[in-house]
This record gives structure tokens, C-alpha cells and sequence, in this order.
């Protein structure tokens, strides 16, 4: 749930002001439903947006920051910047195994404005850099020709 609160001021013909707080309690969706929202999400590939931000991400979705940063650490056990990185990272495997990119063309092309970062997120991930695994991936599609 999140909350809104506004406060309406009214004077009456004696001018004397009555004001009253009106409080809206609204109901953000279901786990289960959120779920499919961010799949669908992940289907645009809204990860692959360098200058993604999780504001303007959780406004085209249709919920706020805090939901959607509750959700991700209580029902993912992640947190948005851990979450996109997995994204962008999983897209970089796929295209990296294409072999049709050279891993810095990759960093660029799944949304990461820093090669550094790019680099050192695949390394904690993979245990190697990506131009390890994109010619291990290259001496790979070699033997089985």
C-alpha cells in the first residue's frame, strides 16, 4: 500500500476557513501480477538503456520507486541496479556467443557506458574477463566445425 494525502481549504460565506486532509490509501498490484509486469518489461528490454533510471523505469510500469524497490529485495532478493546488471549481463552472454561483436562493441550495445564496469561485473559473474569467454566461445565454435 502507499498513501496520498492532500489538504483542501474551503471558506465559507462567514470566512471562516474549513480545512480537511483527505487520505487516499491506494493498493499496489499483487506480487504475482507484478511479476508478469516485469517480464513483460524484460521481453522490451528496457535493461539495455545506458542511462536507465529506476524512477523513470518504475513509472512506465506503472508503480513508484519505493514498491518497486520493496518488491525486488523482498520478493527477488535483489536490489534494481543487481537486477539490471543480471539482465545486461545475460544479454551479453547471448551475444557474445555469437561471436559477431567484439566484447567492447557488447558492453555498448546491452546498455553499460563504462567498458571498466562492464568488464569487471563479467569477471564476478563468469570468473573470466569477456574477451576470455568470447574466445573460448570463438576456439569452441572452431573444434566443432
Amino acid at each position: 500500500f502507499y498513501y496520498l494525502c492532500t489538504k483542501i481549504s474551503l471558506q465559507t460565506e462567514n470566512s471562516v476557513i474549513i480545512s480537511v486532509h483527505i487520505f487516499v490509501i491506494m493498493r499496489n498490484p499483487k506480487p504475482t501480477n507484478f511479476a508478469r509486469v516485469l517480464k513483460k518489461a524484460e521481453k522490451s528490454k528496457f535493461y539495455l538503456n545506458p542511462d536507465l533510471h529506476m524512477e523513470e523505469f518504475a513509472r512506465q510500469i506503472g508503480t513508484n520507486r519505493t514498491y518497486l524497490s520493496t518488491y525486488l529485495n523482498e520478493e527477488m532478493g535483489t536490489c534494481f541496479p543487481d537486477y539490471v546488471n543480471e539482465l545486461r549481463l545475460e544479454k551479453a552472454i547471448e551475444l557474445l556467443d555469437k561471436g559477431k561483436h567484439s566484447h567492447i562493441k557488447v558492453a555498448k550495445m546491452v546498455g553499460y557506458n563504462s567498458e571498466y564496469t562492464f568488464r569487471r561485473l563479467f569477471k564476478e559473474k563468469h570468473g573470466m574477463t569477456p574477451r576470455e569467454y568470447a574466445l573460448k566461445k570463438k576456439e569452441e565454435r572452431e573444434q566443432n566445425q
